[in-house]
């Protein structure tokens, strides 16, 4: 995961870098052709002066557009759409700065499908994919307003600011929820959960 994050977002970088160098060589060329060629520019229409510059503006659209493609793919679990192991590491990252500066509270929330390699092996991949999607919509409901990742095959983590309390109730929440799907649903899918919270006491 690092490793494809790390190719895509040199990817990304550079095309981010291409479409400002790109933008500062044609502006540079339009200064130039002002000053040392102004008898060229004169003869040139007002209206072809705007396509010039409406077809860097549009490239630069469709630049930024394609960096912010390649950046999310970096950090979504397409199967899912929740964020990935990658956008995991880096925001953990800043939770880690935060921690140093003691500018934060939160707790980590863990989700693990029980079973998930035995419906592989004996139901099919595309049924482990409907128990992963399953869990996956279930922790969507229930912490819509909070960092939801995906970082394994059947791992799930929420980072949450509320104290022990609160994570309870998100317990509880999941737990009915999960129980009225597999009372609907053939597939009965089972999960182990715990939690962590943060105490910049210690």
């Amino acid at each position: 995961y690092l490793s494809l994050y790390k190719e895509l977002n040199d990817l990304s970088n550079g095309i981010e870098a291409l479409s400002n160098q790109l933008s500062q060589e044609l502006g540079a060329t339009v200064g130039n052709e002002l000053l040392h060629k102004s008898h060229d520019i004169e003869s040139r229409s007002f209206d072809e002066m705007n396509a010039i510059g409406d077809k860097i503006h549009d490239l630069q659209e469709y630049m930024r557009k394609q960096v912010t493609i390649i950046r999310s793919k970096a950090y979504v679990d397409e199967s899912t759409g929740l964020e990935n192991r990658t956008s995991y590491l880096s925001y953990i990252e800043s939770i880690n700065d935060c921690i140093q500066r003691n500018e934060i509270e939160f707790a980590i929330a863990m989700f693990d499908i029980n079973g998930l390699k035995e419906i592989n092996d004996t139901l099919g991949h595309d049924v482990g994919d409907k128990a992963i999607s399953k869990i996956a919509e279930i922790l969507k409901q229930t912490f819509e307003n909070e960092k939801i990742f995906r970082i394994g095959g059947d791992e799930f983590v929420v980072i949450i600011k509320a104290d022990s309390n609160d994570i309870e109730k998100y317990f509880n929440l999941f737990d009915g929820i999960l129980a009225k799907a597999n009372e609907k649903d053939d597939l009965v899918v089972d999960v182990s959960k715990g939690f962590a919270i943060y105490d910049n006491e210690y």
